[in-house]
C-alpha cells in the first residue's frame, strides 16, 4: 500500500504562508531543493485543493531548459529537476469551484472521500489503477463553504474528471494544501508528516496543522541545512 505523505515548508511558528498569502520567505536553497526532490521521486500521485493546485501549476509551464529565472545555478538545476518530477506524476484536484484543470496527467474531483483515498492508496501502491494521462474537465457543481474552507477540500457535488487509460501510477501519494491535508489527517489517512522549518517567524497566516488535532508521531529522520532550515520527518502511530 502506498504511503500518504503531507509535506510543506513552514515558518518556525508553524505557518505555510503569511496573513497576506505570501510565502517568499520559504524559498529553499539549491541544497534543500535537491533534498526535497530526492524525497519526492517516490511520489506517483499528488492530491491538491484548488489553491495549492493553482500554485503548483507553475511546474507545468516553467522552461526546464533555460531555467526559471535569475537564481543561482544550484537552485535552477534543482527546480528543473523538480519540474520533471511533478510533470511525471498523476495529480488529483479537489474543488467545487474550479471549472477545469490545465495540466497533463490531472483529473478534477468535486468531493474528498476518505474511502476513495484508501482505495487509491492500495491501487497506487500495487500499480493496479487505471492511471491518468489526460487533463480532466470539470463539471458545474458548486457547494463549497467559505474562502479557504471546505470548498478547497472538495465538499460539494459529484466528481468528474478526465481519468485516462494510461499506465497506472506507482509509489507514494503526496498531499498538498492545509485544508485538504486537515481532512486527510482527521480521517487517519496520513502515514508521514514532513516539515521543512524555515528560520523565520511570521506571526500569522495559514497553519500547517489544523487546530484540535491530536496525533502521536515517531521521529524517523531529521536534518539541518545551510541557511538555517531544519527537516523533520515523522511517521504516524
Amino acid at each position: 500500500m502506498a504511503n500518504l505523505i503531507y509535506s510543506a515548508i513552514t515558518s518556525l511558528d508553524g505557518y505555510i504562508n503569511d496573513e497576506s498569502g505570501r510565502f517568499d520567505w520559504a524559498t529553499p536553497t539549491g541544497e534543500l531543493h535537491a533534498f526535497i526532490n530526492d524525497g519526492e521521486r517516490a511520489a506517483g500521485t499528488y492530491l491538491y485543493g484548488r489553491r495549492m493546485y493553482e500554485v503548483m501549476r507553475f511546474w507545468e509551464t516553467v522552461d526546464v531548459e533555460s531555467g526559471p529565472g535569475e537564481v543561482d545555478d544550484g537552485l535552477a538545476a534543482a527546480m528543473r529537476d523538480y519540474a520533471n518530477i511533478w510533470r511525471d506524476a498523476d495529480k488529483v484536484v479537489y474543488s467545487t469551484s474550479l471549472e477545469a484543470v490545465s495540466s497533463a496527467r490531472t483529473r478534477l474531483e468535486r468531493r474528498f472521500e476518505p474511502e476513495a483515498i484508501r482505495a487509491l492508496k492500495n491501487e497506487v501502491g500495487t500499480g493496479t489503477g487505471t492511471g491518468t494521462d489526460e487533463a480532466g474537465t470539470g463539471g458545474a457543481s458548486e457547494g463549497g463553504t467559505g474562502t479557504g474552507g471546505a470548498s478547497e477540500g472538495g465538499a460539494g457535488g459529484a466528481g468528474t474528471g478526465g481519468a485516462g487509460t494510461g499506465e497506472a501510477s506507482t509509489g507514494d501519494i503526496g498531499i498538498g494544501g492545509a485544508v485538504l491535508a486537515a481532512q486527510a489527517l482527521a480521517a487517519g489517512l496520513v502515514d508521514e508528516v514532513r516539515q521543512f522549518i524555515a528560520p523565520v517567524i511570521i506571526g500569522g497566516g495559514t497553519p500547517f496543522l489544523p487546530a484540535g488535532l491530536r496525533l502521536d508521531l515517531t521521529l524517523v529522520d531529521e536534518r539541518r541545512f545551510a541557511g538555517g532550515f531544519v527537516y523533520l520527518q515523522y511517521r504516524t502511530a
